[in-house]
């Protein structure tokens, strides 16, 4: 109980910020965290995390019928993918497989899964964004896999 209204406060306060006042979907003090932190698996779990309420957002403007908002919402979610690609690409031990960035990328997966699915609830014109956003991200997530994979 007390874990869902945490949840709902934290949504509620990240739909109503703006753009300008969140650049990407890290907190502060995720951001403070990256900075110190030196083990990539670390960081991919707070990747995975700040994604994660990415998609919570997306899905409470996609559930309040708030389209005028999905263009900022995937703009920002993009930049932390951007982030997180190239800090896993500079950092990545290729000889081995972080478990943290096989999560990240089902993760991933999942979520634009999700979001395929719910495009449907907007207008053509963010549909249409929607999908142009997908297929960038899809293909992030496709090069996690070649990292994982060795491609």
């Amino acid at each position: 109980m007390v874990f869902c209204l945490a949840l709902q406060l934290i949504l509620l306060v990240a739909a109503q910020t703006s753009a300008s006042e969140m650049d990407m979907c890290l907190l502060p003090n995720e951001q403070t965290r990256l900075q110190n932190e030196k083990k990539l698996d670390n960081r991919i779990k707070i990747y995975q995390a700040a994604s994660t309420r990415c998609q919570s957002t997306f899905d409470y403007a996609a559930a309040s019928a708030d389209a005028a908002r999905v263009p900022a919402i995937l703009q920002r979610w993009m930049r932390l993918l951007e982030l997180s690609l190239q800090d896993i690409e500079a950092n990545a031990d290729r000889r081995k497989k972080s478990k943290a960035l096989i999560r990240y990328e089902i993760h991933l997966r999942k979520a634009l899964s999700d979001l395929e699915d719910s495009k449907m609830k907007f207008p053509y014109e963010e549909m249409e964004q929607i999908g142009a956003w997908l297929a960038k991200a899809d293909g992030i997530r496709k090069r996690f896999v070649d990292i994982l994979f060795q491609r």
